[in-house]
């Protein structure tokens, strides 16, 4: 078995398509301050070079923005493996955001 190691660009691809969809999610809580905050943090990521200063500073104002407008309390552990709620969902898109973006730190 072989292990495929993820290069940074990917992950940063990733994390932005991951905002893109925790944005989607959050709108349904209607958390439009927090949505605002992404959604400039997602474009300045689109403009940057993986990996500069200015990248990493980004990645720390996304982690700022998640303490900031409490968004770590949508991550949360799955209780029912069959069933899928909002909250759920929310969690996973939480947890994929904030772990992206500590990757790329």
């Amino acid at each position: 078995m072989s292990v495929i190691k993820r290069n940074r660009s990917s992950s940063n691809q990733d994390l932005i398509e991951a905002i893109d969809s925790f944005c989607g999610l959050l709108e349904t809580q209607k958390e439009d301050e927090a949505i605002v905050a992404l959604k400039a943090v997602s474009g300045e990521l689109q403009k940057q070079t993986v990996g500069t200063d200015s990248h990493k500073t980004i990645i720390s104002k996304l982690l700022e923005t998640f303490d900031e407008q409490e968004l770590t309390a949508y991550i949360l552990e799955k209780a029912d493996p069959d069933e899928w709620s909002i909250a759920e969902r929310l969690s996973m898109a939480a947890t994929r955001v904030i772990n992206l973006a500590r990757r790329l730190r």
